[in-house]
């Protein structure tokens, strides 16, 4: 018995309904597959009523097999044509039909086979269906979705901005598109990186939906470098639209030092004497001297935000001498201290940062200048400072301690040369735990009351007095002077100290070099030779010295290039000084440089401020960082 006549008696005995779901049971149904046919045998069912239904329902019965449609290419991205092909495994069917929507765009012949063109068509989303027909049976393909795009993307940002010549090195090289790019475009061709000049090695990226390019150069080299970037028309979406305006290139520079705050200066003019403050967990801090006073002001989100009012305390024909950096208390309040001159008579003046306002500490000094404040184990600081006498014109150092609202003396007046006229400068004051060590430059006086014959001295207190470590330090053993002691002490306690000294006359060296030495426990060491960025006659001076977290010493001072004097940086590399991961020695946005001051922060990047000559030809501070 044939199959139509089982599907009669069937309907007659009511066991069988001639529904769609019964047919399709009978028969396999259609999916989308990739490129093939098949051919399977089944019975010829008949409808005594065929209907072609819809589009979107084919209720004339299924046809027998199925129905595939499929982009030769795998595109769903068109911006012109596109390459359409339909499978089906319905032997000889009647039609073949393509559906863009319900419009019917061809009817196919085998191998059906279409080439749509989509220029004709809105740029949007649409979506395509393939018919198969056979004795009035209809199956269906799943539908697919094609994007018509023909607008080409764009660059919407670049990051660095082209010809910025103030990149931080490393910073990421990112480029936003206007819509996702096509990955395989991507390519050693189509993006190309130069540093200096030179095509590097780099990553590519795409992220953010394939529309944020992120470019990493493998190495980035010394600063101050110059990188360069060209992205070709290769580059396309994914429908194939060719990058627009992608043949410029554009170029940026990381500079070996960054300015920390604004470029032109982060002071008023006339101003001198800057100290940094950097601490972990603390807000960078910095101190400057003008006219009227001590200014301090913190670092915030990139400004340099006055903290307080000018600190001063007299008002009429006084002059105002700022002190040593300001230090952090334990609880992590700041401190400073200055000096201010009446005809003559200094007075030493101390105060702390509360909520809102400056405080006094204690009560004033009379007849101390140049005071250093720092913390040992206690909560209250000590003070030393340089005071006359006890001959007339000489000097010596006082320190004292602060005991509630007086501040009490640690020890007599001393220095170091007793016998003589002396004249001591430069104090520098340091705690490794509750042993305080003190440094500075002595002189001795000519007839004319004149210094003479510099030398640098390091003393600490032990057994309730003052001892020195060591010898005097000088380089050289007659006619030449040491000056401007800086001391730092490394984590275990022992002290390193730089100055700069005169050199001997001669034809040849310069004026001044900048010298270290560390203590190793029984005597000083020195740290290389003699530092000096320029040969000739030209004076290193006020040097400056900080430990890196590792206690690197690390070492800034100024010198002439012939033009302009400049800030120089080196670091202690375990064997000799270097300039600090392969840069430029000098500081070149700075010129005419004064005062100077090196710290450097908990990741170990060295910061200077400094006095340096700003484009309105008035001295100004600048804060810069080591561009890492």
């Amino acid at each position: 018995m044939d199959a139509a006549r089982l599907l009669s008696n069937g309907r007659e005995r009511g066991l069988l309904k001639p529904t769609l779901m019964s047919l399709r049971a009978l028969f396999p149904y259609v999916t989308l597959t990739s490129l093939f046919t098949a051919c399977i045998n089944v019975p010829d069912v008949v409808d005594a009523q065929p209907d072609a239904g819809d589009i979107n329902e084919p209720d004339g019965g299924p046809a027998d097999g199925k129905v595939t449609l499929t982009a030769i290419n795998g595109a769903t991205h068109v911006r012109d044509t596109v390459t359409l092909q339909i499978s089906t495994s319905v032997q000889q069917p009647d039609t073949v039909e393509l559906f863009v929507g319900n419009e019917l765009l061809a009817s196919l012949q085998p191998p059906y086979t279409y080439t749509w063109d989509t220029t004709s068509f809105p740029e949007t989303t649409h979506t395509l269906v393939a018919r198969v027909t056979k004795a009035g049976r209809i199956e269906t393909s799943d539908e697919r979705r094609f994007i018509v795009d023909r607008t080409a993307p764009t660059i919407i940002s670049k990051e660095p901005t082209p010809n910025d010549n103030a990149v931080a090195a490393g910073s990421p090289i990112r480029i936003r598109i206007s819509e996702p790019v096509l990955g395989s475009t991507l390519n050693g061709t189509s993006v190309r990186l130069r540093l200096g000049g030179v095509v590097v090695d780099r990553t590519v990226e795409l992220t953010e939906n394939e529309s944020l390019l992120t470019v990493t150069p493998t190495e980035i080299g010394p600063v101050p470098h110059e990188f360069e970037l060209a992205l070709a028309d290769s580059i396309t979406d994914l429908a194939g639209n060719p990058l627009e305006d992608s043949t410029t290139t554009w170029s940026w520079r990381a500079p070996a030092w960054l300015s920390v705050g604004p470029a032109a200066g982060i002071s008023p003019s006339w101003a001198n004497s800057p100290h940094l403050h950097l601490a972990p967990d603390t807000a960078p801090l910095v101190t400057w001297r003008t006219a009227t006073g001590i200014h301090v002001h913190r670092l915030q989100e990139g400004s340099w935000n006055a903290l307080g009012g000018t600190l001063s305390v007299r008002v009429d024909d006084i002059e105002v001498h700022a002190s040593a950096p300001m230090v952090i208390s334990h609880n992590g309040t700041p401190y400073v201290s200055w000096t201010e001159e009446e005809r003559g008579e200094g007075t030493t003046y101390v105060r702390s940062w509360g909520a809102s306002e400056w405080q006094s500490v204690a009560n004033a000094v009379d007849g101390v200048g140049k005071p250093s404040i720092q913390f040992g184990t206690e909560t209250t600081p000590w003070l030393a400072g340089i005071a006359p006498g006890p001959e007339q014109g000489a000097t010596s150092i006082r320190v004292r301690r602060q005991n509630g609202a007086q501040w009490a003396d640690v020890g007599s007046a001393f220095r170091a040369v007793t016998a003589n006229l002396g004249r001591v400068s430069d104090v520098s004051l340091r705690f490794h735990a509750a042993v305080p060590y003190i440094a500075w430059s002595e002189f001795g006086l000519d007839t004319n009351n004149e210094p003479i014959n510099g030398r640098v001295h390091v003393w600490q207190r032990a057994a309730n007095e003052w001892i020195p470590l060591g010898s005097a330090l000088k380089t050289h053993t007659s006619d030449t002077s040491a000056s401007q002691v800086d001391m730092r002490l490394d984590g275990n306690g022992r002290p390193l100290v730089v100055w700069s000294e005169t050199t001997p006359e001669g034809p040849t060296g310069t004026a001044a070099n900048v010298y270290v030495s560390r203590w190793d426990g029984n005597q000083w060491v020195s740290l290389g030779n003699g530092l000096s960025a320029t040969p000739g006659n030209t004076p290193a001076d006020l040097p400056s010295m900080a430990l890196a977290p590792d206690d690197t010493p690390l070492v800034a001072w100024r010198e002439s290039d012939g033009t302009t004097n400049r800030v120089h940086v080196r670091q202690w590399s375990g064997s000799e000084w270097r300039t600090i991961h392969g840069s430029g020695s000098a500081l070149p946005d700075a010129t005419n440089v004064g005062s100077l001051h090196l710290q450097v922060d908990a990741d170990g990047i060295p910061w200077v401020a400094c006095e340096a000559m700003a484009e309105d030809r008035s001295p100004r501070i600048f804060v810069y960082r080591f561009n890492r």
